[in-house]
């Protein structure tokens, strides 16, 4: 290989890397490591003119749905705000990024050929040593080890949040976040990729579990209960296909639990308080404060069906609506689906939603040969896993312009759509 290629295989697999390093801590260093790592991908390819040998699942959804949002913006109420949410329109090039570079041999052949470099200088270092053997893992392994290493420092973050500091940051901890919810959600997600990888590869070691759970530690003490019923749900998907009575003892668990907890932290778990004055159940300030910016949602779209009243137009139009005053408190409507139909309209909804099916019929196809042996499938049980939290989370917040959430899920869709065997005729032309 010549010397600027490799260069550039080098730049792009830090890059890649650091992506995922930084991906539980930082979403600015997150960002620049995926602007150097890609662009390098990008150029190298060019240079060796192998765009024809890349898969590119899901191109044809992701473009209507950006021509959708498009339209979305040049007819939005306020323009020149909508127009902001452009610059996100880029993310889903991560699922292209991660398929093509799990397919490829690069991370092994970079990390081999460093480790032998390392090797020649100093042949007796342990260093050394454990670099070649780490190079000698498949790609998703090296992914989930890099990934998982950062989010359980991450979640130790939560810990001392909650434990020592809480004095500083409250009940519920942010972790490297400004957000609970971020930081909720990104635990989430890293830790059932960890879930996956310990639950389904035969040799488990005690370091995956002590990962995994200081990954939970520190998403339990968000206080999140959309954090908590997404892990759940991925977590009873992987139970399904590990054992599904694991699957039925874990819900008759919760269940149970829910049952046993006192009358306070259970009402503040299921969303909902006593009126002591007429002995009846009514939602808590929470979900109540969910109900009204929903109502309102359905007025706003309402008045515009079709290509939506544009991004971040509902604090913008909250005087057009007075009889809604929850309008000017929230910014986001609480649920992927109603934010698109407000935002992008019927349209735009529908174009992301044919993101999703598409996504799910490549993500399970030859699934019952995985189910009878998941083994060699832990990587892609444990992105589809992941991105199902992600979508129940999304019932009940707006976590698809999160950008850190997003990002992240988009690196789990790519990981769960790379497979070494050749993709259907379908898979290559959507």
């Amino acid at each position: 290989m010549d010397q600027p290629k490799d260069i550039l295989d080098r730049i792009h697999l830090a890059g890649f890397f650091l992506f995922l390093l930084f991906s539980p801590f930082s979403i600015s260093l997150t960002t620049i490591a995926l602007f150097v790592g890609f662009s390098a991908w990008v150029v190298r390819n060019s240079l060796s003119r192998n765009w024809a040998q890349m898969q590119f699942p899901l191109a044809v959804p992701f473009l209507l749905f950006i021509v959708a949002s498009t339209v979305a913006i040049l007819t939005a109420h306020a323009p020149e705000v909508s127009a902001v949410q452009a610059k996100k329109f880029g993310e889903p090039l991560i699922v292209f990024w991660t398929l093509n570079t799990l397919l490829s041999n690069t991370p092994q052949r970079v990390l081999a050929d460093l480790a032998s470099r390392l090797q020649k200088r100093n042949p007796e270092s342990r260093f050394v040593h454990r670099l070649a053997q780490f190079a000698s893992l498949d790609a998703p392994t090296l992914c989930t080890a890099v990934l998982g290493v950062a989010a359980a420092v991450s979640g130790l973050v939560g810990f001392y949040q909650h434990f020592v500091a809480m004095d500083v940051y409250g009940p519920r901890a942010r972790g490297p976040f400004g957000s609970v919810n971020t930081y909720a959600q990104m635990m989430m997600l890293c830790g059932l990729l960890v879930a996956a990888r310990w639950a389904f590869v035969k040799d488990r070691r005690m370091v995956g579990g002590l990962a995994l759970a200081c990954i939970v530690g520190g998403m339990i003490w968000t206080l999140s209960r959309g954090a908590w019923l997404g892990f759940l749900v991925g977590l009873g998907f992987l139970l399904l296909i590990k054992n599904p009575r694991l699957l039925a003892a874990m819900v008759a668990a919760a269940v149970l639990a829910v049952v046993l907890l006192p009358g306070s932290t259970q009402r503040g778990l299921l969303n909902y308080e006593l009126d002591a004055k007429r002995n009846l159940f009514r939602f808590d300030e929470s979900m109540q404060d969910r109900i009204d910016i929903w109502r309102a949602s359905i007025e706003i779209f309402q008045d515009h069906p079709w290509t939506g009243c544009g991004f971040q137009c509902s604090v913008v139009m909250a005087e057009r609506y007075p009889q809604h005053p929850i309008l000017k408190r929230f910014r986001a409507q609480h649920s992927n689906l109603l934010q698109l139909l407000v935002e992008t309209g019927v349209v735009g909804l529908t174009m992301w939603l044919t993101i999703w099916i598409f996504y799910f019929k490549y993500a399970f196809q030859g699934f019952g040969r995985i189910a009878r042996s998941p083994g060699p499938a832990w990587s892609r049980l444990g992105g589809i896993a992941a991105v199902l939290a992600f979508h129940t989370y999304g019932l009940v917040e707006s976590n698809f312009f999160d950008s850190e959430v997003a990002m992240l899920t988009f690196f789990m869709m790519g990981l769960s759509l790379a497979r070494k065997e050749a993709p259907a005729d379908s898979e290559k032309s959507a």
